[in-house]
């Protein structure tokens, strides 16, 4: 009979947790911070999405230049209490043009920022492989397309002379772009016109 695990109650548990000091109050540059060493569980996701999210614009381009400059942003916002400016030049200007980034790093819980810096990277990889898998399957798509396209021309032009053809593509070219639906009109319209004119051969006979 195995021994029963004696586990750790969630009240001893906490107790412990609030030992270790998040909040700390220090001074940088003559201005008081007050700075964070660990983000809650529901700021660490916004922290990875809105990082990740940012290295894509809406028409689908990959822009990994934004990824150091998002993870300095959230660090100065969301570790330490900086309120940042709207426009986002300054934002850039800020975080490179002081060491605020750096003495925040220094004052918070590196374990849980690398982590957080790991599953956003994997997040934008994860994004990229999605749009690659997306782009083959379009381009499979057309390909597929195209295939088929090939095999009904094929078909419908088997038993077409090459006086015919140059015929056929002196009516459907009027200027406008060539389409599968256009072509099998006009070569339908084509065998009609021939029909009729193998019939009335027979009438006069």
């Amino acid at each position: 009979m195995s021994k029963e695990i004696k586990r750790i109650s969630v009240s001893a548990f906490e107790n412990i947790a609030k030992q270790a000091t998040n909040e700390s109050t220090v001074v940088w540059e003559g201005l008081e911070l007050n700075i964070r060493s660990q983000l809650p569980f529901d700021e660490m996701l916004a922290f990875v999405n809105e990082v990740a999210t940012s290295c894509f614009f809406e028409d689908g381009s990959y822009a990994p230049e934004m990824m150091d400059f998002m993870i300095r942003r959230g660090l100065l916002y969301r570790y330490a209490n900086f309120r940042l400016p709207q426009d986002i030049n300054k934002q850039y200007w800020l975080a490179y043009a002081t060491d605020a980034v750096e003495f925040v790093y220094n004052h918070i819980d590196t374990r849980q920022f690398q982590a957080i810096t790991t599953a956003i990277r994997e997040k934008v990889e994860h994004q990229c492989d999605l749009m690659v898998s997306e782009s083959q399957q379009k381009l499979n798509a057309l390909l597929s397309q195209f295939d088929s396209f090939a095999a009904n021309m094929e078909q419908a032009f088997s038993n077409v002379s090459p006086d015919e053809l140059r015929n056929l593509v002196s009516v459907i070219n009027n200027g406008e772009p060539l389409s599968e639906k256009k072509i099998v009109e006009a070569y339908a319209d084509h065998l009609r016109a021939n029909a009729g004119d193998v019939d009335d051969k027979h009438s006069e006979d």
